[in-house]
């Protein structure tokens, strides 16, 4: 559960003041921690842009993650589990209803370590991996420039001019949802990159003629079946963040919806695109999702 506890508490020591959305007013004066709760505060946009930069993420990822990851903590604390930020105390809900801190709540369990350590390490090896993306990059870009002068170098040597073949181009791998077209990357590391870093140029959506129950490429050859996969990329309690979140990702372009599942006594929602591909290219598009997302995307078919 603690994710950005020990971040909060250490922007705290610093700024001595900070709000968590649903929650709060935190301060921290000579180390003497006050709370007022209030449950139409906002998240202090300082915060986020600390918690960004300290974690190496993008801020507007950041924004939606810690606005969710507050949600599940406020479902916490009406469930009478104190909310722990260690070093400040714990956030409880008493019996008028009311937010309040117990000072006496200073740290967590060896399970919420557990967890925040695990968070910390998920975090490296996204540094790791997009670090090694941008490598292979290079080197294909060298490998190519090698090619392509080698190349140049033959045919220029000839005494006569030689026609050459135009050498293919990668083709986008490409999924169609309701009506949409969802362009993914294709396999090429290239590709794969702008992915990550350009994911409003990189989901796109069209307005294609009625998709066949079959691909069919370009020679008119009849390619592998296509069928409908859910790529679930985010579970919440709050009906209302899952509206907005999908509202915000259609607004920029992007067919996300939700729906919504019971476990227990509680309700769900799943945050997801409805993407038609063939089997063969499940992978690749769930791979796709979760370098931009920086988090498990699952695939469910309908």
């Amino acid at each position: 559960m603690h994710k950005y506890e020990n971040l909060i508490y250490a922007y705290l020591r610093q700024h001595k003041t900070v709000s968590l959305e649903g929650i709060g007013h935190l301060r921290l004066e000579n180390d003497s921690p006050s709370f007022l709760g209030d449950k139409k505060a906002e998240t202090s946009g300082e915060l986020i842009d600390y918690i960004g930069e300290k974690m190496g993420k993008n801020k507007s990822l950041v924004k939606y993650d810690v606005q969710s990851h507050l949600e599940q903590s406020k479902q916490f604390i009406n469930l009478g589990k104190p909310y722990v930020i260690p070093g400040f105390g714990g956030i409880t809900i008493n019996k008028e209803g009311r937010y309040e801190l117990d000072t006496t709540e200073t740290s967590v369990s060896e399970e919420e370590e557990y967890l925040t350590e695990q968070a910390s390490l998920s975090v490296e090896k996204s540094k790791k991996k997009n670090g090694l993306m941008a490598l292979a990059v290079l080197l294909l870009l060298f490998i190519l420039s090698a090619i392509g002068y080698g190349i140049y170098s033959v045919v220029s040597s000839e005494p006569q001019a030689v026609e050459t073949a135009p050498e293919p181009q990668p083709q986008p791998v490409t999924g169609t949802t309701s009506g949409t077209t969802l362009h993914l990357a294709d396999s090429t590391p290239a590709m794969a990159d702008t992915m990550v870093s350009k994911m409003p140029d990189s989901l796109k959506t069209s307005v294609p003629k009625p998709a066949s129950a079959t691909a069919v490429d370009s020679t008119g050859t009849t390619a592998a079946p296509l069928r409908s996969y859910r790529y679930v990329f985010e579970q919440t309690a709050s009906r209302a963040r899952a509206e907005k979140r999908t509202e915000d990702l259609k607004n920029w372009g992007k067919p996300a919806a939700f729906d919504s599942i019971r476990k227990k006594d509680s309700t769900f929602y799943r945050l997801f695109f409805t993407v038609k591909a063939a089997s063969s290219d499940t992978l690749k598009i769930k791979d796709s999702l979760e370098r931009y997302f920086q988090k498990k995307v699952y695939i469910r078919g309908n």
